[in-house]
């Protein structure tokens, strides 16, 4: 549509800075309530209906306010470049993408055939689940949950991170870009990469002629393959070109930032407490025997030590 709104524009000013837990949700209720407002105003000069999901906002936290979104592969990181080399002088190198993509692909297939039960043929989704598990690719990390996504900024306070007091969330309207990205708002889940128009962003044979290769990320939906897609509401993004999201990107349009500013390390781990009160933690967000019996550890010795002090 002509008028579509932008979330950029619409919601700048609702981005903190927070320290708080109220702040920060009433960040968030600012932005969906103006998006919300924006999609039935469009809706009603369209005389068409909200359908549903139509309102949904995804959100992706950052343990540090400077850190850009940028799928792992495209970063000016050192260390990736010596190792995948996927950015050449002119941006991204598409043979070489396609390259280091297959190889990163073939190579944890032949050990997680035993977890994951997933055809060849499903690029899409075993790209999320590469994505889940920390090996670099061209997807970037959402949740549908801005509790989730706060977890993510603000959970890393050892060693490197601990003097971080700056951090952020993003917030994203997937429907909007996806409207610009493909003409349509529906979102499709990973089983549908081989549909047109959704080919374009995973079938390499269009990344020969470079006029092809899609300058807007596509946003997916991945097909539930563990608790922990369930457990962190996951969503990706798909791109196929460095810079989508960041800078004058032609996908920042679409996304708001949420400045996290925290006085000293106290408040910030005020924030972590209250999270925990809300049940948003480590065994919450990455369900496993192992972080179960760790947050059982630390719960019992939170109790101690109070049991200690009333003495």
């Amino acid at each position: 549509m002509a008028d579509q709104f932008h979330l950029a524009p619409l919601c700048r000013e609702c981005g903190g800075p927070v320290s708080t837990l109220q702040g920060y949700l009433s960040c968030i209720q600012e932005i969906t309530s103006r998006a919300r407002e924006a999609v039935r105003e469009e809706a009603r000069r369209n005389k068409g209906a909200v359908s549903p999901g139509e309102l949904n906002l995804w959100f992706r936290g950052l343990s540090k306010s400077s850190y850009e979104c940028e799928p792992q592969l495209f970063r000016e990181d050192e260390v990736v470049r010596e190792a995948y080399g996927v950015i050449g002088p002119n941006g991204v190198d598409h043979a070489k993408l396609q390259a280091v993509e297959q190889y990163l692909l073939s190579r944890f297939k032949v050990s997680a055939r035993q977890h994951v039960s997933l055809p060849d043929s499903a690029m899409a989704e075993w790209l999320s689940v590469l994505q889940h598990y920390k090996i670099p690719t061209r997807l970037l990390d959402w949740s549908k949950n801005a509790l989730v996504a706060l977890y993510f900024a603000v959970h890393k306070d050892d060693g490197k991170h601990a003097a971080r007091l700056s951090r952020s969330v993003w917030v994203l309207d997937p429907r909007a870009l996806c409207q610009e990205a493909t003409g349509s708002r529906y979102i499709p889940d990973s089983s549908e990469q081989t549909k047109r128009p959704y080919d374009r962003w995973f079938n390499h044979e269009h990344w020969e002629n470079p006029t092809v290769v899609e300058s807007l990320p596509l946003p997916i939906i991945p097909i539930q393959q563990n608790v922990r897609f369930t457990a962190q509401a996951s969503r990706f993004t798909v791109h196929t070109q460095r810079g989508s999201f960041t800078g004058d990107g032609p996908g920042t349009k679409h996304l708001v930032q949420i400045a996290l500013e925290f006085r000293d390390t106290e408040e910030l781990a005020q924030m972590k407490s209250d999270l925990r009160t809300c049940e948003i933690m480590s065994s919450t967000i990455a369900p496993s025997l192992d972080s179960i019996g760790e947050a059982i550890q630390r719960r019992f010795s939170r109790v101690a030590g109070d049991l200690a002090n009333l003495r």
